[in-house]
């Protein structure tokens, strides 16, 4: 009761947004006033998006039955046409200027918040342009978005084909297409599918209303097809595969052509923004460029109108939040990455999807053919013109990010939704080699992106540290299979075939003669995809039904069939990597097949699909996971208590459900927390690896207020190659809130005290002693059914956790994990505590003792503590980076005394570790 005509406010874990137009409450105040009653008149859009007078501009909306007015700025139109209760038909009039587009009936009237241009008189930058600006979802307009008025330079994307293939190509690849290149038989057998799928008649392509439901994307079958025309040795077989190609595309074309309309196939307003166009899109610009000699003149016009729109839709997306570049018509403009969310929305895979798309769309027509058809169409090179839109505006935001939240190569959304991330850009970036902008001075450096340090090798290098030192069988049908360290959002714990990120590279570094890195790259394509290149086959046809014909495509492209040179790169490889923007660190024993592998990660939590995982670590040795954290897909799982890491109790939700999960569990907060990590570090030296997080920011909300964690961090060393210790501190701002270590494991715990002891299926044991706290409980659990969340074939089945259950203000958890096989005892552990000075807590294992400082943020002041004469080998972690420190030895009664005094010749590394 009592609401008016107004904005809506959607309040989510993501922030709030308020929608552009307003929610018009009947009988309310609805921008000029109505009877009351009746059906409000609403406007969803109109095509063109932009117009001058005289122009017939198409109006899409409701409640146009007994239409009593349309007005362009204040200025009545003399002539509309009421077409039906959804359309209207108006002329702008003379005297019309950009502004607001009004429509009234007998019961009030509807108002869009954002103007219709009418060119020549102003607005959204110019008198030129093209696409429908009606529309997305939310209703409403859109501001016009102006590709920067640079042409591209005289002797790029000319000729065809051009996109990822270039004329020059086409001899190799048909000399490529013979049956000793196993690509080319799974190829020519998906091609095959495909023809046999059409000539009965089964591509009954119903379009798509916006969901994941596509069954039969005509663009896929059409793709294949187009790319069969050019390789295929056989001049009739590729003139049949063009007009197959042209058969299943101009449809799509000439229904689209029609503009936007939620109740048409192929016209929904997220057709060329959401889940198809990420997984299909591609192929409507490929087809286009690779059988251009198919269209026609009215082809071409049709296609040049789509591709206008479709860019304007990218321009202008919030599939799951805005994600495109702000301010719009801004290039170059530190505007654009002047807030975390512009940088870090940027790494989400719809984004990186759009861009992929506003690039190759903008491609694939000629010069001669972007020209307007009539007078109100943009005007001619528009269309080209958005590759300098590309580059200046996404690239723009995309090199940010993978220059600081997304530094080493990890894609924020794990490596799931990460090939299709990266794979998004890879193609942009090939697209740009193949058609010649590669390097384009008029762009600047961004348009010699592939070159940077992220697509150079921190990608590649990064992928290869995410894989297990050797290969396992999760499925049969696959095979053996190298199991990746996942984080974030995912249904089945798998491996990924990344030919659609690493393919691009390879392409691009063999045409640059880089033969060491495509050496690497195929060594990385044949051996890490699921099942190598045993699995091949299948991947490439089964690729209409599984993925997307894309796959084989890039196979057959970036794998010479005469190329056998590569050998293993990772022996050469340092053990330790560590990518900053997300504060994974990873550290194995060697690169053997019989390594043992040590994760963590503390990361920025912001966009979609990250989980709250702040800390996490995981522990791989003997061919298995012993711990890591779980997967899944759902809020419960995404939870700090099921990613190896700390749950802090913070005070109760009342307001938004979504965050429920967070709360009851302790977690850290999805979206939105109170800022990020900081104190991420990491190092390695004779022995052992080192990382520390302050993960306090992450587990208090700053949307809710939710702000009762005063400090919670950890730091961890592993002991090559099996032990790792784990240092927690965990402080609340008021009393009775739970502290707890949580772990996952491959089977249930025995528990015996403050020790426990989990026996995996293959006979090794996984080791957890509980140091502190002193009066720890510790327990072994099943892991919840979650009503599905969990995600299939991940191996960690069982939980352990330990608490102080009296729930102090500050508690330390001290824990030491150790791998041994089957039969073989453990190492015996104590506590061990400073005397006097700055405090430090610490673990004896064997003939290692390590310290940690138990306030992370205390001044040191020298610190005094005592180990037992086995302990040979001492870390003292905590201390400034490579700063210098003496550490005085004295053989006493209860072992040897350690005094570390800051000053001398032993230097701390650049994590603040001395070792001695």
């Amino acid at each position: 009761m009592g609401a008016t005509t107004g904005k809506i406010k959607v309040v989510t874990p993501k922030g709030s947004y308020t929608c552009g137009s307003d929610f018009q409450v009947d009988g309310g105040n609805g921008g000029g006033g109505g009877g009351g009653g009746g059906t409000l008149p609403n406007i969803a859009s109109w095509n063109p998006g932009h117009a001058a007078v005289g122009a017939v501009v198409s109006i899409s909306g409701s409640g146009f039955t007994g239409l009593q007015s349309v007005k362009f700025n204040g200025v009545a139109a003399t002539q509309f046409t009421v077409v039906n209760a959804s359309q209207v038909n108006a002329t702008v009039p003379v005297g019309a200027t950009t502004g607001k587009l009004v429509v009234t009936n007998a019961s009030g009237s509807y108002t869009p918040s954002v103007d219709f241009v009418v060119d020549g008189t102003g607005g959204g930058g110019g008198s030129t342009g093209g696409g429908s600006t009606g529309g997305t979802s939310g209703g409403g307009g859109s501001t016009y978005a102006y590709p920067p008025n640079i042409d591209p330079p005289a002797t790029a994307m000319t000729g065809h084909p051009r996109i990822f293939v270039r004329q020059s190509d086409i001899p190799t690849l048909r000399n490529w297409a013979n049956d000793n290149n196993p690509v080319w038989v799974s190829l020519k057998h998906l091609a095959t599918i495909a023809k046999t799928t059409m000539d009965n008649g089964q591509i009954v392509d119903a379009g798509d209303d916006g969901s994941s439901n596509c069954p039969a994307p005509s663009e896929s079958y059409a793709e294949i097809f187009a790319f069969m025309s050019l390789v295929h040795p056989d001049q009739a077989t590729r003139d049949d595969y063009a007009n197959r190609a042209y058969a299943l595309l101009m449809p799509i074309i000439t229904e689209a052509a029609k503009g936007m309309d939620d109740t048409q196939k192929f016209r929904w307003h997220t057709f060329a923004t959401h889940n198809r166009a990420s997984w299909y899109g591609e192929g409507f610009p490929l087809t286009v460029d690779w059988i251009y000699q198919k269209f026609t003149a009215a082809d071409k016009a049709k296609i040049r109108t789509v591709f206008l729109r479709w860019i304007q839709e990218n321009l202008h997306a919030n599939t799951t939040a805005q994600e495109h570049p702000m301010p719009l018509n801004t290039y170059n403009d530190p505007s654009l990455v002047d807030t975390n969310d512009k940088v870090r929305w940027a790494a989400n895979n719809y984004y990186s999807n759009h861009v992929r798309t506003v690039a190759l769309l903008s491609m694939a027509l000629d010069l001669g053919d972007d020209v307007p058809a009539v007078a109100t169409d943009p005007a001619a090179g528009s269309l080209r013109k958005y590759i300098g839109n590309t580059i200046q505006a996404w690239l723009y935001q995309v090199n940010k990010f993978e220059t600081t939240a997304g530094a080493g190569g990890v894609s924020p959304e794990g490596l799931g939704y990460g090939e299709l991330t990266m794979r998004g850009i890879s193609w942009t970036l090939l697209g740009m080699h193949t058609t010649g902008i590669e390097g384009a001075a008029v762009y600047g450096p961004l348009s010699s992106m592939a070159s940077t340090p992220y697509w150079d090798h921190e990608a590649i290098d990064a992928h290869l540290n995410l894989m297990s030192p050797s290969k396992q069988v999760l499925q049969n049908w696959i095979g053996p299979t190298y199991l990746p360290y996942l984080f974030s959002d995912c249904d089945t714990y798998k491996n990924f075939d990344y030919i659609r990120v690493f393919g691009p590279l390879a392409i691009m570094a063999r045409d640059a003669g880089d033969m060491a890195k495509y050496s690497k790259l195929r060594w990385m394509i044949d051996n890490l995809a699921p099942g190598g290149v045993a699995a091949r086959d299948a991947a490439i046809y089964s690729a209409l039904t599984a993925s997307s014909v894309s796959t084989g495509v890039m196979y057959f492209l970036a794998c010479d069939p005469n190329f056998a040179g590569y050998s293993d790169p990772r022996p050469t490889m340092p053990t330790e990597y560590f990518a900053p923007g997300l504060g994974l660190f990873s550290s194995r024993s060697d690169w053997s097949s019989n390594a043992s592998w040590f994760v963590t990660k503390c990361s920025w939590n912001r966009i979609d699909h990250q989980f709250g995982d702040g800390n996490a670590i995981a522990f791989w040795r003997g061919g298995e996971w012993l711990t890591k954290p779980h997967l899944g897909y759902g809020s419960a799982i995404a939870c700090s208590d099921y990613q190896n890491t700390l749950a802090i109790k913070n005070p109760a939700v009342t307001d938004l459900s979504f965050w429920i999960d967070n709360e009851q569990r302790g977690s850290q907060w999805v979206y939105d927390p109170d800022g990020d990590p900081s104190s991420v570090l990491a190092s390695s030296g004779n022995g052992y690896a080192y990382s520390q997080g302050d993960s306090t920011n992450l587990y208090n909300n700053v949307y809710l207020g939710n702000k009762d964690v005063a400090h919670a961090s950890r730091s961890s060393v592993y002991l090559k190659p099996d032990v790792v210790i784990t240092y927690d501190r965990a402080t609340s701002k008021t009393v009775g809130k739970f502290k707890r270590f949580w772990l996952n494991t491959p089977a249930m715990a025995t528990i015996n005290g403050k020790s426990a002891k989990v026996t995996t299926a293959s006979g090794q044991n996984l080791f957890i002693d509980t140091l502190l706290p002193v009066n720890a409980t510790v327990t072994a659990s099943a892991a919840e059914a979650l009503n599905g969340q969990p995600a299939q074939l991940d191996p960690m089945t069982h939980r352990f956790m330990a608490e102080d259950t009296s729930n102090p203000l500050d508690v330390r958890f001290l824990h030491v994990l150790q791998g041994t096989n089957a039969g073989v005892a453990k190492l015996p552990t104590q506590t061990i505590q400073s005397a006097s000075g700055t405090g430090f807590d610490g673990a004896v294992v064997g003939t290692f003792a390590v310290m940690f400082k138990r306030d992370m943020y205390a001044a040191f002041t020298g610190t005094t503590f005592t180990v037992p004469a086995t302990a040979t080998m001492r870390l003292v972690t905590g201390l400034v980076p490579n700063a210098g420190y003496t550490a005085t030895i004295t053989n006493t009664a209860s072992g040897l005394q350690i005094v570390i005094t800051a000053g001398g010749n032993l230097v701390a590394d650049a994590a603040g570790v001395i070792s001695f």
